[in-house]
């Protein structure tokens, strides 16, 4: 890189020193070269050009990143493919597992996910362990049990290291979860191996591979076409094997992942559920202020106690609706004029006196009595339940509470007379005993 930089400033040097020599004296051109700021510019762009193109061009600035995948287990709701994880433990086994130790895994995990217990303890006892010392204490050895973790393929990391050149060969349990880009990284890299570019220096032992830091991998490449002969019939391609093989990795790194996702998906039900539950118990409980109107209590308490009142004839008081809001509509003293208020689509809350008893023993009732015509909408229905607590804040005090629902009948003065007098538990009037 240096050489290069001296033979850009050069040939600059010397086309400046033609072009300054042009149209003048020879006294100048040394002036014109030498102080120059167009000079200066020039060697300082060359120079900026020259390391940018070199530093481009670096060999080790040509490590690619992985693109993503569609894998069929990436969507929030989707799982692993078992088949997939089943031939990938096949590719590990019969390929991956010559070098890699997956000591978090043991046998019993295989179970229910790619193969039955049978399979898995039959696969088990295909190694040996260490097993009691017999009566002489001679170490022995014993058939692989469920219970067993993956057997590694060398006894110590010295060992390890010495097979391959110095490399250890990291364990695979986790290596999903290990490495940046997940399974994306291990795809790339085990179908990345290529040659390397002119210049390119690798080590004996060595191999190219872009996707991997460095692009110098102590693995050569691993995976051929049939490397493997897959149980189903599937055929053995090499993106076919990395891509089984990178499923098995993915579960072997999350063997919760199916569970998750499934706890995941009761939890979204659940918790929509829930906060339906909040929402209508926030709208049932705050709906009573909502509808309350800047000045419309106070309304309502003063139509309330002028018919609560000695002192007036006003016996009765209308509350309907503005909008959303609830409101004091009208007060009167004829009961035949309140009935002719009330209209099919409405909604009305009516404080009424009545007065009872003869000359000797007058007494004043007073119903609080909720009108909802035939042709409200039931949801406008349900919401009267909500809105009459806010009316019934201000009106505390009735003998009885009516609920009539279309028929004026039931608000025939006699009949609502006669039940706030059963309400009262006594009867007055002339002639009463």
């Amino acid at each position: 890189m240096a050489s290069a930089w001296r033979n850009v400033v050069g040939r600059l040097k010397t086309r400046l020193r033609f072009s300054g020599s042009k149209g003048q004296s020879t006294s100048g051109s040394k002036n014109a070269l030498g102080t120059s700021p167009t000079y200066y510019g020039l060697v300082a762009a060359g120079g900026l050009g020259a390391g940018y193109l070199f530093t481009v061009l670096s060999a080790t600035d040509l490590e690619l990143h992985p693109p993503q995948y569609p894998w069929s287990h990436s969507g929030p709701f989707s799982a692993l493919d078992h088949q997939s994880i089943r031939r990938g433990y096949q590719v590990y086994k019969e390929v991956c597992s010559a070098c890699h130790s997956m000591n978090q895994l043991c046998f019993r995990n295989l179970i229910g996910v790619s193969h039955t217990e049978a399979e898995a303890k039959a696969i088990a006892e295909e190694y040996q362990y260490v097993g009691e010392n017999d009566e002489q204490g001679n170490p022995t050895t014993r058939p692989g049990k469920l219970s067993d973790h993956f057997p590694n393929p060398y006894p110590n990391e010295e060992a390890a290291r010495f097979a391959n050149n110095g490399a250890l060969p990291p364990d695979m349990s986790l290596i999903v979860l290990g490495r940046e880009g997940g399974e994306d990284y291990i795809f790339s890299l085990l179908t990345g191996y290529c040659d390397p570019p002119a210049n390119f220096e690798l080590r004996e032992g060595m191999a190219y591979n872009p996707y991997f830091p460095g692009q110098a991998i102590g693995m050569p490449q691993q995976l051929y076409q049939d490397s493997v002969t897959y149980e189903d019939g599937t055929p053995a391609t090499v993106s076919q094997m990395a891509k089984d093989v990178c499923t098995f990795l993915r579960w072997a790194s999350e063997p919760e992942h199916d569970d998750r996702k499934r706890m995941g998906m009761k939890a979204i039900i659940l918790l929509t559920g829930v906060a339906f539950i909040t929402w209508y118990w926030k709208r049932s409980r705050w709906t009573v202020l909502k509808n309350r109107k800047p000045g419309g209590a106070e309304a309502i308490s003063e139509a309330y106690q002028d018919v609560r009142r000695d002192d007036t004839e006003t016996n009765w008081a209308l509350f309907g609706y503005d909008g959303k809001f609830i409101v004091h509509v009208k007060s009167g003293v004829d009961y035949q004029e309140l009935l002719g208020l009330l209209d099919d689509d409405g909604r009305n809350y009516i404080f009424v006196r009545f007065e009872t008893g003869d000359e000797m023993s007058r007494r004043k009732k007073f119903a609080l009595i909720t009108w909802i015509g035939n042709a409200v909408s039931p949801l406008k229905k349900a919401k009267v339940s909500t809105d009459k607590a806010f009316v019934k804040e201000i009106i505390t005090s009735f003998g009885k509470e009516f609920l009539v629902e279309g028929d004026k009948n039931e608000l025939k003065e006699e009949k609502v007379l006669k039940e706030l007098e059963r309400a009262s538990g006594a009867a007055y009037g002339t002639g009463g005993h």
